[in-house]
């Protein structure tokens, strides 16, 4: 099941429990690979953090996307795929909002996903940030 929504991610008791009331509604019954409203809040603080290493402006942020789900089984006899939960966290100018949640599969020996996802104006930023720190030198003839 995927839902779409937006809902800004604090730590206060009513973010929470509107975090904790969608992801009740994706995860439904399963006990095992569920994401909770504190993870969640864990996960926009990472997220955050991408972009500060990154060295990205705080004016430059929105619109970044952070996608996250938990790795698959690690025994080599688990064959076969297990649920979890997959969830989009999208950087708006005002901080980290819940913009999906899922339900997914997830294979044996699969990664855990956390993958910052940068617009292409960002991408700029970053690069020209980055290559402001170094000179190239020139090959010898």
């Amino acid at each position: 099941m995927t839902k779409a929504l937006s809902i800004k991610i604090e730590g206060t008791d009513a973010a929470k429990a509107a975090i904790q009331a969608v992801l009740d509604a994706v995860q439904g019954p399963r006990t095992a690979a569920v994401e909770t409203a504190s993870g969640v809040v864990t996960l926009a603080t990472w997220a955050e953090e991408m972009l500060d290493v990154l060295d990205l402006p705080a004016s430059h942020r929105s619109g970044a996307v952070y996608e996250y789900h938990q790795a698959g089984p690690s025994a080599n006899a688990y064959r076969y795929a297990r649920k979890t939960t997959s969830v989009t966290l999208r950087r708006k100018k005002d901080g980290w909002y819940l913009t999906g949640a899922a339900t997914i599969d997830v294979y044996p020996k699969q990664a855990e996903r956390k993958k910052i996802w940068l617009t292409v104006k960002q991408d700029a930023v970053v690069k020209r940030r980055f290559t402001s720190q170094y000179q190239v030198i020139a090959a010898a003839a």
